[in-house]
């Protein structure tokens, strides 16, 4: 229900900005309580996860965290999120210090693959690029830190190994089985799907006829789609299928519709940050992702207005 009422609001561009400043600015006071966690002082309880700040879950954290850096990144060239050099330059350490010292891969991934998009989207700014790509290069040698270099070393030995061996009991070899998983429940049940809320159950019962191996005991409560693609096929068949394909498609056409061309590029950011994102986590259901693109996906309907021919 909160598409809606965005997009009837009266947007124009100052307000747009100042909702991504908004933004910025509550990611700042999360980046605050995750500095105090570094330093020993209990907030919530991250489980071992690194410094995520108010976010119990590293996944979550390091999207939103990814997302305050690419709009930094973009306001290097733009200027108007963060007049200041300074505080920007400040904010976007701070980040890249958080993100890289969480457990939190998807957002460093993301990060990773929609900074150089953010560069080329303003290439034809060249006196802004090389100070944008050295603060870039400083950040990430202060902030990738061994505990980050050894998971993403560690992630891809158990990638290499599902790829050599097939199954094996580890993170990535869990997410291989229940992509796994998904994919059968697809093909027994091709039109709506196992139901909804159904995965779990029908994942102990494939390990019950002997269609996948066992998983220990103590994981059983992680049980679960662990992509929002893998929900919508398995859960709901082609159905499923044919509406995430409809939204998808209803997002970048509202996108590409718009006139004001940073106020595109932001939406294109989101929308890219968030389909991307459902590959790591149910993130469609989840309110503390959904709700920021929706605000900014709905939003781009500025008084700039669409293209006409649109």
């Amino acid at each position: 229900m909160i598409a809606p009422f965005i997009s009837a609001y009266i947007w124009n561009t100052e307000r747009y900005i100042l909702a991504l400043r908004f933004f910025i600015i509550g990611m700042s006071a999360n980046l605050f309580f995750g500095i105090i966690e570094a330093f020993g002082v209990k907030i919530i309880d991250t489980h071992g996860q690194g410094p995520l700040g108010l976010i119990n879950f590293h996944i979550y954290s390091s999207m939103l965290i990814s997302m305050s850096l690419l709009l930094l990144l973009y306001d290097f060239f733009y200027k108007r999120i963060i007049s200041s050099l300074s505080v920007r330059s400040v904010m976007f350490l701070g980040f890249l210090w958080q993100i890289f010292a969480t457990q939190g891969r998807t957002g460093q991934g993301l990060l990773l693959l929609l900074a150089p998009l953010v560069i080329f989207l303003n290439i034809k700014k060249y006196r802004y690029i090389y100070p944008t790509l050295a603060i870039i290069i400083v950040g990430i040698t202060i902030s990738l830190s061994s505990k980050a270099i050894n998971m993403w070393y560690t992630a891809y030995s158990q990638f290499n190994s599902i790829i050599s061996g097939g199954y094996h009991y580890s993170d990535i070899g869990l997410r291989y089985l229940f992509a796994k998983s998904g994919f059968i429940m697809f093909v027994t049940h091709p039109f709506s799907g196992v139901g909804i809320g159904q995965f779990r159950k029908t994942f102990f019962d494939l390990i019950a006829d002997h269609k996948i191996p066992e998983v220990p005991q103590y994981v059983h409560g992680f049980v679960g789609p662990t992509s929002s693609y893998i929900a919508f096929f398995s859960e709901f068949g082609s159905l499923g299928v044919i509406s995430i394909l409809l939204l998808i498609y209803a997002s970048y056409k509202k996108i590409i519709c718009v006139k004001d061309k940073n106020i595109r590029n932001f939406g294109l950011l989101f929308f890219l940050w968030f389909f991307i994102g459902s590959f790591s986590d149910t993130i469609i259901w989840r309110e503390v992702i959904v709700v920021p693109f929706l605000i900014f996906i709905s939003a781009t309907n500025v008084n700039a207005g669409y293209n006409e021919n649109n």
